[in-house]
Formats: C-alpha cells, sequence, structure tokens
C-alpha cells in the first residue's frame, strides 16, 4: 500500500465490447473459410476438367485423327499409345492428362512442302 503521503498512479481502466469482438473474429474466420472452400472447389473443378476420362472419339479428335478406326489402328501400331488407354467392356478409356504429357512428349512432325 502506499504511503498516504505518496501520490497514488493513475489506474488505466479498458473497456470494450466482448461479444462484439468475438462476432468480428467469427465472422472474418467464416469469411475466410468460405474463401478457402470455394477456392478447394474451384480447384478441384479445375483438375477434373483437365483430368476427365475420355473416349475413343474424344481421344481421336484430340490426338487429331480423321476418324475412330483410324485412331484405332494407330492404338494396335503403337503400344506406347495403347498402354495411355484401360479398356472397360468393349469401349477404350483414356484420361486426358496422360495424353497431353503423351502428345508434349512426342510432337507431331510437320508434313513436308
Amino acid at each position: 500500500m502506499p504511503h498516504r503521503d505518496e501520490p497514488e498512479a493513475p489506474s488505466t481502466v479498458v473497456s470494450f465490447d466482448l461479444g462484439g469482438l468475438l462476432r468480428q473474429v467469427h465472422d472474418i474466420a467464416m469469411e475466410a473459410s468460405r474463401k478457402g472452400a470455394r477456392q478447394g472447389v474451384e480447384e478441384a473443378l479445375k483438375a477434373q476438367e483437365t483430368d476427365r476420362m475420355l473416349d475413343s472419339v474424344q481421344t481421336s479428335e484430340l490426338l487429331g485423327f480423321p476418324s475412330v478406326p483410324a485412331f484405332k489402328m494407330a492404338l494396335h501400331r503403337n503400344p506406347e499409345l495403347a498402354a495411355l488407354g484401360r479398356k472397360i467392356g468393349n469401349r477404350w478409356r483414356f484420361r486426358r492428362s496422360d495424353l497431353e504429357a503423351w502428345l508434349s512428349a512426342h510432337p507431331r512432325r510437320s508434313a513436308k512442302p
């Protein structure tokens, strides 16, 4: 206790609305969560779009074959290309990302003029 001759130190009192502060923190956290969830969904949709399974028609178009029979003949002649696909029943399915990687590794030769 201070002596009576010594002046008392001023005390600082801080008042704040704890409920309001908690609401602000909650709102900020919820917004960040929504943004994170939205970004996660957008990334998943983008990955799904770029890495979806293609059938023979879509694959032949992507690879630039004039027809599906020409593409299927190429499958029989090129086991490396055929290894990219999966046969489900009687139908071929190819993952788009695998085909794009194969295309970048095997650039097309241009026709001689």
